[in-house]
Protein backbone atom coordinates (compact mmCIF):
# COMPACT_ATOMS: atom_id res chain seq x y z
CA UNK A 1 0.00 0.00 0.00
CA UNK A 2 1.58 3.15 -0.74
CA UNK A 3 -1.49 5.74 0.19
CA UNK A 4 -1.78 8.07 3.21
CA UNK A 5 -0.41 6.76 6.93
CA UNK A 6 -3.03 7.00 9.13
CA UNK A 7 -3.33 7.23 12.78
CA UNK A 8 -6.73 6.04 14.49
CA UNK A 9 -6.72 6.28 17.83
CA UNK A 10 -8.86 3.55 19.74
CA UNK A 11 -9.20 1.45 16.97
CA UNK A 12 -9.81 -1.53 17.95
CA UNK A 13 -13.31 -1.74 17.88
CA UNK A 14 -16.76 0.48 16.77
CA UNK A 15 -16.59 3.32 14.66
CA UNK A 16 -12.38 3.18 15.21
CA UNK A 17 -12.56 0.13 13.34
CA UNK A 18 -14.88 0.43 11.36
CA UNK A 19 -12.92 3.72 9.90
CA UNK A 20 -9.80 1.64 9.74
CA UNK A 21 -10.97 -1.03 7.95
CA UNK A 22 -12.56 1.69 5.16
CA UNK A 23 -9.12 3.76 5.49
CA UNK A 24 -7.10 0.45 4.35
CA UNK A 25 -9.66 -0.38 1.42
CA UNK A 26 -9.06 2.83 -0.23
CA UNK A 27 -5.02 2.22 -0.02
CA UNK A 28 -4.15 4.41 3.15
CA UNK A 29 -1.83 2.62 5.56
CA UNK A 30 -3.06 2.77 9.35
CA UNK A 31 -2.11 2.72 12.57
CA UNK A 32 -4.74 2.01 15.33
CA UNK A 33 -4.14 1.87 19.43
CA UNK A 34 -5.87 0.55 22.16
CA UNK A 35 -5.65 0.40 26.04
CA UNK A 36 -4.56 -3.99 26.02
CA UNK A 37 -2.34 -6.06 24.08
CA UNK A 38 -5.37 -8.78 23.17
CA UNK A 39 -7.67 -5.91 21.55
CA UNK A 40 -5.38 -4.43 19.82
CA UNK A 41 -3.74 -7.45 18.16
CA UNK A 42 -7.34 -9.10 17.53
CA UNK A 43 -8.13 -6.30 15.82
CA UNK A 44 -4.75 -6.07 13.47
CA UNK A 45 -5.25 -9.34 12.54
CA UNK A 46 -8.56 -8.88 11.13
CA UNK A 47 -7.41 -5.79 9.45
CA UNK A 48 -4.96 -7.52 7.64
CA UNK A 49 -2.08 -6.12 5.56
CA UNK A 50 -1.23 -2.41 6.01
CA UNK A 51 -2.00 -2.22 9.72
CA UNK A 52 -0.26 -1.98 12.74
CA UNK A 53 -1.32 -1.87 16.17
CA UNK A 54 0.11 -0.03 19.50
CA UNK A 55 -1.36 -0.58 23.26
CA UNK A 56 -1.46 2.93 24.42
CA UNK A 57 -3.24 4.85 26.90
CA UNK A 58 -3.99 8.42 25.17
CA UNK A 59 -4.13 10.27 28.80
CA UNK A 60 -0.19 9.36 29.13
CA UNK A 61 1.70 11.77 26.86
CA UNK A 62 4.59 9.57 26.76
CA UNK A 63 2.86 6.80 25.60
CA UNK A 64 0.94 8.94 22.76
CA UNK A 65 4.42 10.01 21.31
CA UNK A 66 5.56 6.15 21.22
CA UNK A 67 2.30 5.57 19.03
CA UNK A 68 3.18 8.60 16.78
CA UNK A 69 6.72 6.97 16.63
CA UNK A 70 5.44 3.38 15.96
CA UNK A 71 3.54 4.77 12.99
CA UNK A 72 6.14 7.34 11.62
CA UNK A 73 8.81 4.62 11.23
CA UNK A 74 6.99 1.89 9.86
CA UNK A 75 5.17 4.09 7.23
CA UNK A 76 7.63 6.95 6.59
CA UNK A 77 5.49 9.78 8.05
CA UNK A 78 1.82 10.36 9.42
CA UNK A 79 -0.22 12.30 6.79
CA UNK A 80 -4.08 12.40 9.12
CA UNK A 81 -4.34 11.85 12.78
CA UNK A 82 -8.21 10.71 14.48
CA UNK A 83 -8.88 11.50 17.28
CA UNK A 84 -11.55 8.93 18.10
CA UNK A 85 -10.17 6.99 21.43
CA UNK A 86 -12.79 7.66 24.05
CA UNK A 87 -14.85 6.27 26.90
CA UNK A 88 -18.62 6.81 28.32
CA UNK A 89 -20.31 6.22 31.94
CA UNK A 90 -22.58 3.91 33.30
CA UNK A 91 -26.25 5.28 32.26
CA UNK A 92 -27.08 6.57 35.94
CA UNK A 93 -27.55 10.15 37.01
CA UNK A 94 -24.44 12.27 37.87
CA UNK A 95 -24.97 12.36 41.40
CA UNK A 96 -24.74 8.80 41.48
CA UNK A 97 -21.60 7.82 39.49
CA UNK A 98 -18.56 6.75 41.21
CA UNK A 99 -15.96 9.52 40.97
CA UNK A 100 -13.62 7.33 39.01
CA UNK A 101 -16.12 6.87 36.24
CA UNK A 102 -15.70 10.41 35.83
CA UNK A 103 -11.80 10.68 35.86
CA UNK A 104 -11.55 7.95 33.42
CA UNK A 105 -14.00 10.07 30.94
CA UNK A 106 -11.78 13.29 31.23
CA UNK A 107 -8.77 11.62 30.73
CA UNK A 108 -9.97 10.22 27.95
CA UNK A 109 -12.22 12.48 26.25
CA UNK A 110 -10.77 15.88 26.81
CA UNK A 111 -7.08 14.48 28.15
CA UNK A 112 -6.50 11.88 25.09
CA UNK A 113 -7.64 14.76 22.70
CA UNK A 114 -5.12 17.10 23.86
CA UNK A 115 -2.35 14.97 24.47
CA UNK A 116 -2.96 13.60 20.82
CA UNK A 117 -3.47 16.78 18.55
CA UNK A 118 -0.59 18.34 20.75
CA UNK A 119 2.17 15.37 19.63
CA UNK A 120 0.11 15.19 16.31
CA UNK A 121 0.69 19.03 15.65
CA UNK A 122 4.37 19.20 16.41
CA UNK A 123 5.10 15.71 14.51
CA UNK A 124 3.50 17.15 11.56
CA UNK A 125 5.19 20.60 11.56
CA UNK A 126 8.53 18.70 11.66
CA UNK A 127 7.25 16.37 8.57
CA UNK A 128 6.13 19.41 6.75
CA UNK A 129 2.30 19.17 7.18
CA UNK A 130 -0.77 16.40 7.76
CA UNK A 131 -4.06 17.07 9.42
CA UNK A 132 -5.41 16.27 12.91
CA UNK A 133 -9.19 15.04 12.58
CA UNK A 134 -11.68 14.93 16.04
CA UNK A 135 -14.21 12.66 16.09
CA UNK A 136 -17.64 13.65 18.40
CA UNK A 137 -20.60 13.24 18.76
CA UNK A 138 -24.49 13.39 20.10
CA UNK A 139 -27.09 10.87 21.18
CA UNK A 140 -29.25 9.57 18.51
CA UNK A 141 -32.19 8.60 21.48
CA UNK A 142 -33.26 11.71 23.73
CA UNK A 143 -36.15 10.48 25.25
CA UNK A 144 -35.55 13.04 27.81
CA UNK A 145 -35.58 15.64 25.53
CA UNK A 146 -37.49 18.69 25.96
CA UNK A 147 -39.86 20.08 23.89
CA UNK A 148 -40.13 23.51 22.70
CA UNK A 149 -43.49 24.28 22.82
CA UNK A 150 -43.65 23.36 26.46
CA UNK A 151 -40.33 25.87 26.91
CA UNK A 152 -42.52 29.46 25.46
CA UNK A 153 -42.62 30.77 29.00
CA UNK A 154 -40.38 31.22 31.51
CA UNK A 155 -41.23 31.10 35.27
CA UNK A 156 -43.04 34.82 35.24
CA UNK A 157 -44.98 33.36 32.69
CA UNK A 158 -43.15 35.79 30.02
CA UNK A 159 -43.20 34.29 26.03
CA UNK A 160 -39.91 32.95 25.15
CA UNK A 161 -38.28 33.18 21.43
CA UNK A 162 -39.59 29.92 19.34
CA UNK A 163 -36.62 27.45 19.33
CA UNK A 164 -37.82 24.76 16.67
CA UNK A 165 -35.68 24.35 14.01
CA UNK A 166 -37.10 26.87 10.66
CA UNK A 167 -38.87 29.24 13.44
CA UNK A 168 -36.93 32.50 14.36
CA UNK A 169 -37.44 34.47 17.45
CA UNK A 170 -37.64 37.61 15.07
CA UNK A 171 -39.63 35.69 12.63
CA UNK A 172 -36.50 34.90 10.07
CA UNK A 173 -36.53 30.81 9.08
CA UNK A 174 -33.61 29.01 10.77
CA UNK A 175 -33.11 31.38 13.62
CA UNK A 176 -32.37 30.06 16.75
CA UNK A 177 -31.02 26.94 15.81
CA UNK A 178 -28.53 25.26 17.49
CA UNK A 179 -27.09 22.07 15.37
CA UNK A 180 -25.38 19.83 16.73
CA UNK A 181 -21.73 19.05 15.37
CA UNK A 182 -21.04 15.38 14.61
CA UNK A 183 -17.44 15.56 14.18
CA UNK A 184 -14.75 18.46 13.89
CA UNK A 185 -11.54 18.63 11.82
CA UNK A 186 -8.32 20.69 13.06
CA UNK A 187 -6.50 21.16 9.51
CA UNK A 188 -2.39 21.87 10.75
CA UNK A 189 -1.21 22.00 7.42
CA UNK A 190 -1.29 21.54 3.78
CA UNK A 191 -5.18 20.97 3.35
CA UNK A 192 -6.25 18.41 0.46
CA UNK A 193 -4.56 15.09 1.62
CA UNK A 194 -8.22 13.34 2.37
CA UNK A 195 -10.31 12.34 -0.86
CA UNK A 196 -12.90 15.04 -2.12
CA UNK A 197 -15.80 14.52 0.22
CA UNK A 198 -14.13 12.86 3.37
CA UNK A 199 -15.21 14.74 6.87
Amino acid sequence: MTGPAVVVTGGTRGIGLGLARELLARDARVAICGRSREPVDKAVAGLGGGAIGVVCDMADRAQVQALWDAAAEAFGRVDHWVNNAGVSTARRPLAELPPEQLEAVVSANLLGVMHGSAVAVRGMAAQGGGTVWNMGGARQRRPNRPRPDRLRRDQAGRRLPDLRPGQGGRGRAGEGRAPVARHGRHRSARPGLLPRGAG
